[in-house]
């Protein structure tokens, strides 16, 4: 051993190279170690800012799916509190007037509240912290709140007391009390109380109406944050006294804010915060600098010595072939190169030894094989892409020949209609034209954008016929203003909802039926269409699956869907700044608003 050692360092320092390379790989580690620290810290620096960055517009996408769903969830709370019929039969029982059918109407309406949103497991009327009536998913093996009192409803009572007093808006409690289902600890949930409408009189004893829901509705915005960075990012709900009333890990849930962060470990925490609406709620995101720093560190380190093994085994290399004599193998490898080049062809190069610099030549053989190999190949991809091109023209020439059978039905319509004409048939003749300028404007794939006054002019012609083809069904009567002709509009967007009232809203019906369509101004950029009708109106499952297609157009659908997709059409073309409201009373009829924001929109 002791003579290899020797026998090594005598090689070295007799071999002026063997000083060079240490020089040399000297100089390389300590450049790319500053190298390293400099470009470490810039990328965390940049790191930090697009974290920030992106965790901002997440918060913020978060933050308005949360406004939304929690509004949703208000919005049964608050119907419920404005029902006259909830009202009357809640006060029957306060006031002990009550019989065994008055309570099950009265638990048939919460009922039907429970079920108007999948992450509603109870309602609950109550008063001075007594359950009154309550309804929930699970009320044949337990129930949330206690009949005979329940402390958590008592406080959530006086805090409500409190509210009316104050005359405090929104007039909204939520509360975490219970923070499961009794016997259910799976079920994580949440309450929202408001007070009956008629209650808030000073005359009339409060009553207010309590939704449960799961918490795991929180789940699917969440998530979103846990996707991003991992091990970085956590998001949480909090309310204006601070207490987590979401987080992934449930034993914060009911904790304060100060207690979480202080129980963490790090403590370069930035926190992000975005408001829900007019709710006392408050979105955080944590984002741990420390731990972001960790994976910068561990992603450089890696690459750090993968690097600097390379340039070492780089340097050896080149040190090795500078010891030897290069010159004239270097000349004749050059030649050849320039004969390539020159020649555009790929002449082999005679190899005369085996040292490294020969190894260069071959491996510039090997690599000139290669590119005939290549170039083969490119070939053979170059007659798929013309055989692709054929095939996209053959699509483009039967996509045009469609287009040109859609002329031939159109023209061939025209035909019978002077044809018509001819005869003295003037109906057939006027139905046929209708029929000619609806099929055209239908099939015109090209233009995709019209004006208004296009579509209503469409819109007329496609009712003519319909009430052509019902006889005495129905009326229509179309009234737009002269300011909204040349506003721009996306195609066939409103014939759903017409044939919706011709096919559902008149069944049964012979005549009598009436059908409006109207649009107004509602400022320089947002436009109000309304279509309503006098027909029968939807019944409750009906109506459930058409709101369920207006307000998730993207989801499942278990009916309606030509409303869901015109729904989804109109946002996906004029933004989530849209609105689409339907109105239903069953035997009255159904009316749909639709508002739209004035906007260019490209084909």
């Amino acid at each position: 051993m002791k003579t290899h050692m020797r026998r090594a360092i005598h090689y070295y320092k007799s071999h002026i190279w063997c000083t060079l390379l240490s020089i040399f790989v000297l100089l390389v580690f300590s450049l790319m170690s500053a190298v390293k620290v400099y470009t470490e810290k810039e990328y965390l620096n940049y790191l930090t800012d697009k974290t920030m960055e992106q965790e901002n517009t997440i918060l913020n996408f978060v933050s308005m799916n949360l406004e939304y769903a929690l509004n949703d969830i208000i919005e049964v709370g608050s119907k419920a509190a404005t029902n006259n019929t909830v009202y009357m039969l809640s006060k029957q029982i306060y006031n002990g007037e009550s019989t065994e059918l008055t309570e099950l109407n009265l638990e048939t309406e919460l009922n039907n509240y429970t079920h108007s949103s999948q992450w509603i497991e109870g309602v609950c009327i109550s008063s001075d912290g007594l359950v009154l009536s309550q309804y929930d998913r699970m009320q044949k093996t337990t129930r949330i709140w206690n009949d005979n009192g329940d402390t958590a409803l008592t406080g959530l009572y006086e805090k409500m007391k409190v509210i009316k007093a104050n005359n405090i808006v929104p007039k909204v409690i939520i509360s975490l009390e219970p923070k499961t289902f009794p016997g259910q600890r799976d079920i994580g949930l949440m309450h929202i109380s408001v007070p009956i409408s008629q209650t808030t009189k000073e005359n009339e004893h409060l009553m207010m109406i309590t939704v449960s829901i799961r918490t795991e509705l929180w789940n699917q915005y969440f998530s979103q944050i846990y996707e991003s960075y991992k091990n970085v990012v956590t998001g949480y709900l909090v309310d204006s006294n601070g207490t987590i009333i979401y987080h992934n890990e449930t034993e914060w849930i009911g904790k304060t804010q100060k207690e979480y962060l202080d129980s963490l470990k790090s403590k370069n925490i930035t926190t992000l915060q975005s408001g829900i609406g007019k709710q006392d709620l408050v979105v955080n995101i944590d984002i741990d600098k420390a731990q972001l720093l960790k994976q910068v560190k561990t992603i450089y380190n890696g690459s750090f010595i993968v690097f600097m093994v390379m340039v070492v085994l780089l340097v050896l290399l080149l040190f090795i072939s500078i010891q030897k004599s290069l010159i004239k193998p270097i000349q004749i490898i050059i030649k050849s190169i320039n004969r390539t080049r020159v020649g555009k062809e790929h002449k082999k190069i005679n190899v005369y030894g085996n040292n490294e610099v020969w190894q260069v030549a071959q491996s510039f053989n090997q690599m000139m094989k290669s590119l005939d190999e290549s170039y083969k190949i490119i070939d053979i991809e170059n007659q798929d892409k013309m055989t692709a091109l054929k095939m996209q023209r053959n699509a483009e020439r039967e996509a045009l020949e469609s287009q040109i059978n859609a002329h031939f039905i159109c023209n061939t319509i025209n035909v019978i209609n002077y044809e018509a004409m001819d005869v003295g048939d003037h109906k057939v003749s006027v139905l046929l034209k209708k029929l000619s300028n609806i099929l055209r404007y239908s099939f015109d794939q090209r233009h995709q954008n019209v004006y208004l006054s296009q579509e209503i002019a469409w819109l007329e012609q496609y009712l003519f016929l319909q009430k052509t083809r019902f006889e005495d069904l129905f009326e229509y009567k179309i009234d737009f203003p002269d300011i909204l002709q040349e506003w721009s509009f996306r195609k066939l967007m409103l014939q759903p909802f017409v044939e919706n009232a011709i096919i559902h809203g008149f069944e049964g019906r012979r005549s009598g039926g009436m059908i409006q369509i109207s649009g107004q101004l509602l400022n320089e950029d947002m436009i109000q269409i309304t279509i309503e009708d006098n027909g029968c109106g939807m019944d409750a499952q009906t109506e459930s699956n058409v709101r369920n297609a207006i307000n998730n157009p993207y989801g499942k659908q278990s009916g309606s869907m030509g409303i869901s997709n015109v729904v989804a059409r109109i946002r996906s073309y004029y933004g989530e700044n849209t609105y689409v409201q339907m109105e239903n009373e069953e035997g009255k009829g159904c009316k749909f608003i639709i508002q739209l924001p004035k906007q260019e929109i490209s084909d």
